[in-house]
């Protein structure tokens, strides 16, 4: 990932936390949703988030994580690797709420 540029990532519990591999990013192999693992890309896991024939992911949107109890929308982070080293660093991973858009 180039300096700079952010990734929808997932994590659990949404705490901030390492993205130690691939089945935490917002692709067809996202490791959360009806069918983990099994995405056709990452818009359908996104989709999978969300209720059935939402047209946006949103706060309002965005199904309940049985795992945890928590809103979906709470544990979907934008990761953005500044200084493009790879790995995560202080203040480099935002929630969803961080980025105040309308839901």
């Amino acid at each position: 990932m180039k300096a700079g540029t952010g990734m929808l990532v997932f994590e659990a519990g949404g705490v901030v936390a390492p993205i130690t591999n691939i089945t935490q990013t917002v692709s067809e192999f996202l490791n959360a949703g009806a069918t983990p693992g099994k995405y056709a890309d990452g818009l359908a896991a996104l989709a999978a988030l969300a209720q059935a024939g939402a047209t946006a992911f949103s706060a309002r949107t965005a199904l309940i994580d049985p795992k945890t109890g928590l809103s979906y929308w709470n544990e979907i982070m934008v990761w953005n690797d500044a200084n493009g080293n790879g790995s995560i660093d202080a203040a480099r991973e935002w929630n969803m709420r961080s980025f105040k858009r309308a839901a």
